[in-house]
């Protein structure tokens, strides 16, 4: 989809010690690092952290944009997202959702 682009996910990077440490101005380096940024939601929504990552993307005049379904649409403005607590309540929901394909991944 953005072939001239690397793709750095932020979400690969979950075992990674300076992640570890530094959380989300871990993430807003990786985001500076980058020439732009795309993200996607979950079940409908945009995560406390792809939010933060986005709205700093954008005050960087960095181009945004959101992948939906197999389309892409540039962003302008920041997305309403949901807060931590949601976030972490909505990971536990998406999984449960998607054990079956976890599950089978897995084996």
């Amino acid at each position: 989809m953005f072939p001239e682009y690397e793709i750095v996910d932020p979400g690969l990077y979950e075992e990674n010690e300076e992640k570890r440490l530094g959380g989300m101005d871990y993430c807003m380096k990786l985001v500076d690092s980058c020439n732009a940024l795309a993200f996607s939601r979950i079940l409908d929504k945009v995560t406390s952290g792809v939010g933060v990552e986005v709205e700093h993307a954008l005050a960087s005049g960095k181009p945004v944009y959101e992948l939906i379904g197999g389309g892409v649409r540039r962003v302008s403005e920041p997305p309403v997202y949901i807060s931590i607590d949601e976030t972490l309540q909505l990971y536990d929901e998406w999984e449960y959702e998607n054990f079956d394909e976890l599950e089978a991944e897995i084996q």
